[in-house]
Formats: structure tokens, C-alpha cells, sequence
């Protein structure tokens, strides 16, 4: 049984599909940093902030306005620009 124990667990790490490693929004690809990017969608009118995630070269930050409406500040990682910023009526 201890001989097969190797063979067994190789065996179910093949079989389990590959996830990709979980990106941390702190290294994003970019000078810009996340503390920066919350700055800048404040500035850009969100009161509360209730998710900060960064995708490759863009930092995307959801959250609430003044008006408690839902929106989403797209902003460069590289440059601090502002991308986008969405809005729900």
C-alpha cells in the first residue's frame, strides 16, 4: 500500500483540471498602485469601495456613489488614466 500511495496521488494530480495561480491585484502589471487607483475612482465620485481587482495592465474598482448607485472605475495601470466609469440608474 505505501509503494502504490506515490503512484495514487501523481495519478489524481494529472487527472484534476490546471487552474491558473490566483492573480494578487498588488502586482499588477503597472507602476500605478492599487492605493493610487482607489485615489483616482474617489476622485472620479465612488464613496464606498467594495471590490479593487486588477487585470494585466488595468485596475478595476467597483463600488458605490454618493446617490448609492452602482459603479465601476476602469483605470490604466500604467498611467493612472481614467478608462472608463460605469454607472447603474
Amino acid at each position: 500500500m505505501i509503494r502504490t500511495l506515490p503512484a495514487a496521488l501523481l495519478a489524481f494530480s494529472l487527472i484534476l483540471p490546471a487552474f491558473p495561480a490566483a492573480a494578487d491585484d498588488d502586482t499588477c502589471r503597472g507602476p500605478f498602485t492599487r492605493a493610487q487607483a482607489e485615489d483616482v475612482a474617489r476622485g472620479a465620485g465612488m464613496v464606498r469601495i467594495t471590490d479593487v481587482d486588477c487585470d494585466d495592465d488595468e485596475w478595476e474598482i467597483e463600488g458605490r456613489d454618493a446617490q448609492d448607485r452602482e459603479m465601476e472605475v476602469e483605470i490604466s495601470a500604467l498611467d493612472g488614466r481614467v478608462l472608463e466609469i460605469e454607472r447603474d440608474d
